[in-house]
């Protein structure tokens, strides 16, 4: 759509980070992790003594951060219709520490997101606070974030586990509420499990009335479980 670059940083403890990248981006790194005037204490000017590269080098501070870290990889935008039309061209964020799924609407110019309530300020300060921008969790650590050739999201984890996610039906028997689980894998664990229930404020919500999780058990292989997560309804870096 606009063909920006966004990208995903890793802080040591904290300060993890969702970027726009524009040209001559500087991110701070290692001097500034997180937003400059909480990294700087106030310093009236954060991109003193950063790499300048003659002038051409710009900090710019990055449109989301977490407090304390949750390790974010993959970064993904979503161009298709296949999940309903309220999370299509949104941006998802996997990461290592919680195996969370996060989704998040971008501002009508497309140069930053779409954030109310407590995240309004940019940065996720508390374990509670993160969850409110996610669309699931129980994934374990997610390495990457893919489109398929069938117009879904594709989730992979470390542990070699593909998970697609797909539109639910409301009169599927396999019906679940918010936050119940299933277990879909030979070993009984649950991963891949969606959540719901209203977060006041918030337009990352993802509220929900129902959650399916399947499997598919003519594309699983050895090592390569493919399930279908199934989230009632869904809202979110690559290049876009």
């Amino acid at each position: 759509m606009t063909g920006k670059l966004w990208d995903t940083e890793n802080g040591p403890t904290f300060g993890d980070e969702i970027n726009l990248v524009n040209p001559g981006f500087n991110s701070g790194w290692i001097k500034i992790q997180g937003l400059a005037h909480d990294a700087n204490s106030g310093d009236g000017n954060p991109a003193k003594g950063l790499v300048a590269f003659g002038g051409k080098g710009i900090y710019r501070d990055p449109e989301f951060t977490w407090q304390p870290t949750i390790g974010p990889t993959a970064l993904k935008f979503f161009n298709f219709a296949k999940l309903g039309s309220q999370y299509q061209n949104d941006m998802f964020v996997g990461d290592v520490n919680t195996g969370s799924l996060y989704h998040f609407k971008l501002n009508q110019q497309r140069d930053g997101l779409a954030l109310t309530g407590p995240l309004a300020d940019k940065v996720a300060n508390t374990p509670e606070e993160s969850q409110q921008a996610a669309l699931g969790h129980g994934f374990g650590t997610i390495t990457d974030l893919q489109v398929g050739p069938d117009g879904y999201l594709y989730v992979l984890t470390f542990a070699g586990n593909i998970y697609r996610i797909v539109p639910s039906s409301s009169s599927s028997s396999n019906s679940l509420t918010p936050h119940d689980k299933v277990s879909e894998s030979s070993d009984n664990s649950s991963p891949g499990v969606l959540h719901g229930g209203p977060k006041s404020g918030n337009n990352n919500d993802n509220t929900s009335s129902n959650h399916n999780t399947k499997k598919n058990p003519k594309s699983a292989t050895p090592g390569k479980l493919i399930e279908e997560v199934e989230p009632s309804s869904i809202v979110g870096g690559s290049r876009k």
